[in-house]
């Protein structure tokens, strides 16, 4: 999570935005992701602004659009849940070189298995959103989960533009905060 992404978040919990700098440490920037993610946010304005729901849905709860299998996703964010996955998954192959016994084997596989399990219903649920965004029903997501076919229609979804406006699986992803906030009553 960046540190501008962390702010806000922590203005929407009503904390000081200085807190984020707890973000900047390795491995205890995770937690706090986690925690700051998570938090239930103030309804309305509070002294950091106005309410944030006014915001696209994609950036209100990113870890609960990782698994939803709900809504529509932009191009954008597909490519970047997608990119957050494979960065996930290189890590731990990485630090297969520094394993030495063979309980640190066994945990690594667990790791593994864990986190493998996690994103496939994760890859599953993002590739259905973007199906959605471009008008298609989020049960050709299981084309994904062909070898080879699946990874050629998982990337060619990330080039496909998404149906302008309002459809039947939600309203465009791509609004802007500005067209949002101007659209709604006064």
């Amino acid at each position: 999570m960046n540190l501008a992404v962390s702010v806000q978040r922590l203005h929407d919990i009503k904390l000081s935005g200085w807190i984020a700098v707890v973000s900047l440490i390795p491995l205890v920037n995770v937690v706090f992701a986690l925690v700051i993610g998570l938090a239930p946010g103030e309804r309305g304005p509070n002294k950091y602004g106005p309410d944030p729901k006014i915001r696209l849905t994609q950036h209100n709860a990113p870890l609960e659009q990782l698994f939803s299998f709900k809504g529509r996703r932009a191009r954008q964010p597909y490519w970047l849940a997608l990119l957050f996955w494979l960065v996930l998954f290189v890590f731990p192959l990485g630090l297969l070189d520094f394993i030495e016994t063979e309980e640190q084997q066994a945990l690594m596989v667990m790791t593994f298995t864990a986190t493998a399990s996690a994103a496939l219903v994760s890859y599953l649920a993002i590739v259905s959103q973007r199906l959605r965004d471009i008008g298609a029903t989020g049960w050709l997501s299981l084309i994904a989960l062909i070898p080879i076919i699946g990874l050629l229609f998982t990337m060619g979804l990330g080039f496909v533009a998404g149906e302008k406006g309002e459809n039947q699986f939600g309203s465009d992803p791509t609004k802007t905060l500005f067209q949002e906030h101007n659209s709604l009553p006064a």
